[in-house]
């Protein structure tokens, strides 16, 4: 997938990535934005009074501080989820589970029951994540949650999980020290028309104080970087697939189930 981004070419278009961008889960993470303003609004002169932007960050800070937490509430409900069948099936009722809760209903002296130790297992792998530091891999345990997460790893480089799209790199050159980058597709954010002209040029910490010159950027941040400014541009026709899962996600629309009765006839039409 190399040759995914093309080089900036001193302008703010749909398919724009750049650097300062404020933080996403965390203040300890680098994050830079994708413009997703319609390149009719910005083509020659820039007509749209925003920019729109999503948040884009590493794999690994999104691994962590996205997919780690939902797969280790994922653990947990199985877990949990087959506690309770066990109790149902040795005691007829769920009862402790309900009354006392899982620690509880968890503390069954001398029972070799394998579905009752595997769920024990589950649910105390998964209730330790939360006490890991950041990125201490090592310390997931692989059986449980790091399953959980390998899995999902894969859904996001193959692009099927519709809340996020996968990145090869942000930059021209290609570097092998690079796991990708994901766009986060619910964050919408955006910066005034001034800010996003600024950001050609490059946007230091002396320009982002200068409030009384009209800039208004508190989606910028210079934690991580020393300027704001466009590093690289998604080419065609990725920009396009990565509009066409924004768009989808956001063009859901939920209607009632088709009435049963229409399956029925069918059923009776081709039965003859």
């Amino acid at each position: 997938m190399r040759k995914l981004v093309n080089s900036p070419k001193n302008r703010i278009t749909q398919g724009t990535i750049f650097s300062g961008v404020r933080k996403s889960y965390t203040t300890e993470i680098e994050c830079f934005g994708i413009a997703i303003t319609a390149r009719c609004d910005t083509a020659r002169d820039f007509k749209a009074a925003l920019l729109n932007f999503l948040p884009v960050i590493r794999l690994e800070d999104w691994l962590w501080y996205e997919c780690l937490p939902r797969c280790a509430e994922k653990v947990i409900a199985t877990a949990i989820g087959n506690l309770r069948r066990y109790l149902c099936d040795k005691d007829g009722s769920s009862i402790v589970l309900d009354a006392f809760g899982v620690a509880k209903a968890f503390e069954r002296e001398g029972c070799a029951d394998k579905i009752f130790i595997s769920a024990r297992e589950q649910f105390k792998d998964a209730s330790n994540i939360a006490s890991l530091l950041p990125h201490t891999w090592e310390k997931v345990p692989n059986k449980t949650v790091g399953k959980e997460v390998a899995t999902a790893a894969r859904e996001i480089l193959a692009n099927r999980n519709q809340e996020f799209f996968f990145i090869d790199d942000l930059f021209p050159e290609a570097r092998q020290d690079s796991k990708g980058y994901v766009v986060l597709l619910r964050e919408v954010r955006s910066l005034p028309r001034i800010d996003a002209l600024a950001l050609c040029g490059g946007i230091d910490n002396a320009i982002l104080c200068r409030k009384e010159k009209g800039y208004l950027m508190s989606e910028l941040d210079l934690h991580f970087h020393e300027i704001a400014y466009p590093v690289s541009e998604l080419a065609s026709p990725y920009i396009e697939q990565m509009m066409q899962s924004f768009s989808s996600l956001f063009a859901r629309v939920g209607v009632p189930e088709l009435d049963k009765s229409f399956v029925q006839k069918i059923d009776k039409l081709i039965e003859g």
